[in-house]
């Protein structure tokens, strides 16, 4: 069939068609991959996101730990090398969280201790393990509490 002197072919027709339909199916395809890369990389750097928040705030909780343990948690002093400010250690290897002064007072008022014929029974907190003293300065030094404040 002959068409303002052009010759049409419907199967020709149709086959460009058909070319025309599978290129755009392709891209479509393609299309549709590349969204699914695209939504994944971003759901992976929300992930990684969130994970870094997350360290941040655990790094920002250390520090305010650490920081704590620096100070007397009766009086708020920071500890000194000096006997009156320095951390004290029972003898289960526990330390309480106070100074030498304020543990020296705890055991003259009889504060969280028995005292019996002049000896103080201190029961650890974390362990129960009672240590038996008279004065802060017979309990040895906590150097690892100390080694913090450099």
């Amino acid at each position: 069939m002959q068409k303002h002197g052009c010759s049409y072919d419907p199967r020709t027709q149709a086959t460009v068609v058909n070319k025309r339909k599978a290129a755009d199916d392709n891209t479509l395809v393609a299309e549709k991959k590349r969204r699914k890369v695209l939504e994944t990389q971003n759901a992976r750097l929300l992930m990684e996101q969130q994970q870094w928040q997350q360290q941040q705030q655990t790094a920002r909780d250390l520090e305010q730990k650490l920081e704590s343990l620096k100070e007397c948690g009766i009086c708020n002093r920071s500890y000194t090398l000096s006997d009156e400010r320095c951390p004290r250690q029972l003898q289960c290897g526990h330390t309480l969280t106070c100074c030498h002064t304020c543990m020296n007072e705890m055991l003259s008022n009889g504060d969280l201790c028995k005292t019996l014929r002049g000896v103080s029974h201190l029961p650890c907190p974390f362990c129960r393990k009672v240590t038996k003293v008279k004065q802060a300065e017979e309990l040895n030094k906590d150097f690892t509490v100390l080694a913090l404040l450099d």
